[in-house]
């Protein structure tokens, strides 16, 4: 493919231009073939939709337009950056201004909200492992900042203190309540069946009483 596109241009804007070229030409080969997905048919980019000057005729482009929407759909505004240290329903869930004049046809809306649902999960995650770690340090920086007359209480923060942090290790190992009671469970049925298949194949035949035969008989 490569070889094919080749151009003289080496410049960045003929960069771009080739890698544009590179893809429609791609969806136009897998277009109609058996391995495309209805779902997601491979069309030329962008659409009528998404850039009407783009197209002067039917199977034809303006590369100067096409350009500039590719950086200004490529552009910073696109780019999804975490802010720090800064609070806001809509920051916070990393929402992305997008001017309403932009027209996306319903193939790029699918494929930003995907996007931007994982990157909403990933963050959820991550927000809530900081807290809990940051629950075990601040429980553990206050219990030793307590007096010392306050020995009861300092015992019992530390006894919750190390429940909560042991509850964290294993929820972060993968394992929940009921997984480690199934354990428990299983762990003392494997060990009474094999005290059980011990008694039965070691003591009771050890100790098994002899009998006598009586077949052979003294006259």
């Amino acid at each position: 493919m490569a070889k094919n596109t080749t151009s003289g241009d080496h410049t960045p804007n003929g960069a771009v231009l080739w890698l544009w070229q590179a893809h429609n030409k791609v969806n136009a080969r897998l277009h109609g073939d058996k391995t495309e997905d209805p779902a997601f048919p491979k069309i030329q980019f962008p659409s009528k939709n998404l850039c009407r000057d783009c197209h002067i005729d039917v199977g034809e482009s303006d590369k100067n337009s096409v350009f500039h929407f590719l950086l200004s759909f490529y552009g910073r505004s696109g780019i999804i950056v975490e802010p720090r240290n800064e609070t806001g329903t809509s920051r916070e869930l990393g929402a992305v201004e997008v001017s309403e004049n932009k027209d996306l046809d319903w193939w790029e809306l699918h494929q930003r909200k995907k996007d931007l649902d994982k990157i909403r999960d990933l963050r959820k995650k991550k927000r809530s492992k900081d807290q809990a770690r940051k629950e075990i340090k601040f429980g553990a920086l206050a219990v030793a900042k307590q007096p010392e007359g306050d020995t009861f209480d300092k015992e019992v923060r530390l006894e919750a203190l190390s429940s909560v942090s042991q509850r964290y290790r294993w929820d972060f190992l993968g394992f929940s309540n009921v997984d480690t009671s199934l354990c428990v469970v299983f762990y003392v049925l494997c060990t009474l069946g094999i005290l059980a298949l011990y008694y039965h194949f070691i003591v009771c035949r050890k100790y098994r009483p002899c009998k006598i035969s009586t077949h052979n008989k003294f006259w």
